[in-house]
């Protein structure tokens, strides 16, 4: 990890078992290991090298097993910026062990609301089910959240529900789409290209649209959700992060 890690990145699961599995030696030897392999570049918080890559609080963008990620760091990252390490494995192992138990312990001081009350309040004075679906129930129109736990951090997820517009990825742009002979239709996109738009509408409706038909196709740069800050309680919000925070694929989780 001696150079700055751009795009593509590793990722790691957080799981317990895996933790004791990973390394044999003494797991106080991994922050001495960072600090001498990995600081110059990623920082002493593991944020460093932008990508919105953050590695000790587990936010990484590269889905790879435990061998992958030592391949990473012993081998580099081809045609990225990151660079081998000239390391043994064992001490590779050690630095894994200390970013996943790091991001570990991150993750359980974000989380402290109570996931069944969250789920109560997704589904209910929250509303949420209105825009989202979880495991194909609740509406298309907004983001799938099936997997919302393995993809964003909880201090993500929370800023998501309170300030909407802080970030919209790409994959969520809603647009706005004006044919030529109707009113104007409000969508999230699914598909573009030079010849038709796709995008599922406030009516949870799948809708084509051949782009000769239409006058003009505008990306939104505000958030159709509104902010819950004021709407829910401090302790609502904090149940429903720690249910959202919660809802991961167990098979994908498994098979890592």
């Amino acid at each position: 990890m001696t150079s700055r890690v751009s795009g593509a990145c590793l990722f790691i699961s957080l799981t317990a078992a895996a933790l004791c599995a990973q390394s044999a030696g003494n797991p106080a030897e991994g922050p001495g290991l960072f600090r001498a392999k990995c600081v110059a570049c990623h920082g002493v918080q593991g944020n460093g090298g932008g990508g919105g890559v953050d590695l000790l609080q587990g936010k990484f963008k590269r889905p790879s097993s435990d061998s992958d990620i030592l391949g990473y760091i012993r081998n580099g990252i081809p045609g990225t910026a990151m660079d081998k390490v000239d390391m043994p494995e064992s001490e590779a192992r050690k630095i894994v062990e200390y970013i996943r138990l790091r991001a570990q312990s991150h993750y359980a001081n974000e989380v402290t609301g109570d996931a069944f009350r969250g789920k109560t309040v997704f589904e209910g004075k929250g509303g949420c089910r209105r825009c989202h679906s979880i495991k194909g129930s609740g509406s298309h129109f907004g983001p799938d959240l099936s997997d919302i736990g393995g993809s964003r951090s909880p201090a993500e997820i929370e800023r998501s529900i309170v300030d909407p517009d802080a970030e919209i990825l790409p994959q969520n742009r809603i647009v706005e789409v004006v044919p030529r002979n109707g009113k104007p239709i409000v969508g999230r996109q699914l598909n573009q290209d030079s010849f038709t738009v796709q995008i599922v509408d406030t009516n949870d409706r799948l809708l084509t649209f051949e782009r000769p038909s239409l006058t003009e196709v505008k990306i939104l740069m505000k958030s159709p959700m509104p902010s819950q800050k004021g709407t829910l309680s401090s302790v609502e919000i904090a149940d429903v992060v720690t249910y959202l925070a919660a809802l991961k694929d167990r098979q994908r989780e498994a098979s890592r």
